[in-house]
């Protein structure tokens, strides 16, 4: 294993290579978006890069649509070590000034459709709050994004048709996100952390499940979220049904070791 070009910079944000990211989520992702259009409603274009490290992965894709015509070009290969020239086959992006002004090159023209364009951000870009989104004790949605508006310049070659682009005329928006999203090839969910132990009858401590397995050895059911951190006792002297008012149903009966212990409903 070899550093990365990148790792000559004071930019670490986690004790490893910049050759990896800090999550291992197979999804993990960093990704460009752009828009543009020419304010007619005749021409619309989109256009993105996304880095996928865990995966391995890098693509990109770009689609115009003329009238009633759309091109399309979709770009993929194994993901390399260059971070700071970003592109995959004929497409390429260049950070011409960070945040102000990027340059989009696709030499896709034998498939109908290339382009050379520079954005230039209007406003600076704004950071949007973090994006977090579980699913029980997992993440499934923790990312970042920023946003910017801004204008085009160039040539979008479309077909044999050279579309000259002026950023008196053409407009658009962006926006770079990086994290993990509920998106792609999901991994193995596993067992939730909240069901409760086969054999829990209610009277372990803190059982407090949401849940309900599939195994009937171990299914409960809380038809409310429970108040109180303290269980119902065991045995003959849990004479009440209810526990600080929240009403268990246990199909199995007590765990072992409360054989009088009632079944609460």
């Amino acid at each position: 294993m070899h550093p990365v070009p990148l790792d000559e910079y004071p930019i670490h944000q986690a004790p490893v290579s910049l050759r990896h990211v800090a999550s291992s989520d197979r999804n993990f992702y960093d990704r460009s978006y752009f828009n543009a259009h020419d304010r007619t409603g005749d021409l619309f274009f989109v256009t993105g890069l996304g880095v996928y490290p865990n995966l391995g992965v890098v693509d990109a894709y770009a689609t115009v649509r003329k009238g009633e015509r759309q091109w399309t070009i979709r770009c993929s290969d194994a993901l390399g070590n260059e971070r700071l020239a970003p592109g995959v086959g004929p497409y390429r992006i260049e950070v011409v000034e960070p945040l102000r002004r990027i340059r989009l090159v696709c030499d896709g023209d034998d498939h109908g459709l290339g382009f050379d364009l520079q954005w230039e951000g209007s406003f600076p870009p704004v950071m949007e709050q973090p994006h977090v989104m579980r699913a029980g004790p997992r993440a499934i949605l923790d990312a970042s994004r920023f946003a910017q508006v801004g204008t085009w310049e160039g040539v979008l070659r479309i077909a044999d048709d050279e579309v000259p682009v002026s950023p008196d005329v053409w407009v658009g928006t962006r926006d770079r996100s990086w994290g993990i999203r509920p998106v792609g090839e999901g991994e193995p969910t596993g067992r939730p952390g909240t069901i409760p132990p086969p054999g829990c009858g209610g009277c372990t401590s803190r059982c407090g499940s949401t849940t309900s397995p599939s195994s009937s050895s171990s299914r409960r059911t809380l038809t409310a979220t429970a108040r109180s951190t303290t269980p119902p006792a065991c045995g003959p002297t849990a004479a009440s049904t209810s526990w600080a008012g929240q009403r268990w149903r246990s199909p199995t009966g007590p765990a072992p070791g409360c054989p009088s212990g009632p079944r609460f409903a």
